[in-house]
């Protein structure tokens, strides 16, 4: 694994000139295994974004069976199908037989052919949001070549969305307990991944209100 942290060398003072931003989580790129949420790990809360028209296959099904088969429970519940914004809270202690609470989000975004920019916006602060009502310290978010059928450009900038987002959130003083970001990346996507961690806020983020993908109508 490859720790961040804002005073790393291959990230530009630019990037966290803000005070404020000083304050930010470390960011940690993992590179994929076999597993990425074990028993073992100290990590408490796997955010996993799922689409309502991408067969959930691959490194997804691989985790599904470490899981005890949470996602597809996810799948299961009749208020689910991965529309934007609906989501299954999953806890997945027993399921891992981990001696400290793990959680499993699964989050809709809708059809992967129908994306808007502010998505992953809204799908970060939301994942944000929820680690700091589980009180958690440590999130994982997986940003992978086959979620959403992500490019090492996507991964890049999509990354650069989530700087913004935590550093936003940083500002507002909502962040908390959380300590730790890992970022779970291919191995040709880790030099992406810094790209996106290094970018200026400004030069992929335009001024917008609070983004939110998620409603009461769709808390499960």
């Amino acid at each position: 694994m490859t720790l961040i942290s804002p005073t790393d060398p291959r990230i530009t003072a630019r990037a966290f000139e803000d005070v404020a931003l000083n304050a930010t989580p470390n960011f940690v790129i993992a590179r994929l295994k076999e597993e990425i949420f074990t028993p073992d790990d100290k990590v408490e809360l796997l955010v996993l974004s799922v689409y309502s028209d991408v067969q959930q296959g691959g490194w997804i099904a691989k985790l599904d069976k470490t899981l005890g088969g949470a996602v597809t429970d996810a799948f299961r519940q009749p208020d689910f199908d991965a529309h934007l914004g609906q989501h299954q809270l999953i806890d997945v202690t027993d399921r891992l037989k981990a001696e400290a609470k793990k959680y499993l989000l699964v989050v809709g975004m809708g059809p992967v052919t129908a994306q808007a920019s502010s998505y992953n916006c809204g799908l970060f602060k939301f994942a944000l949001e929820s680690a700091e009502k589980l009180e958690a310290q440590r999130l994982l978010l997986p940003f992978l070549p086959d979620r959403g059928k992500l490019s090492s450009l996507a991964v890049s900038g999509t990354i650069a969305v989530l700087r913004c987002r935590v550093g936003e959130s940083v500002v507002r003083n909502r962040v908390k307990s959380l300590k730790e970001i890992r970022l779970v990346v291919s191995a040709q996507a880790e030099n992406a991944a810094l790209r996106g961690l290094s970018s200026r806020k400004e030069a992929f983020c335009v001024p917008c209100p609070e983004p939110s993908i998620v409603t009461e109508k769709s808390a499960s």
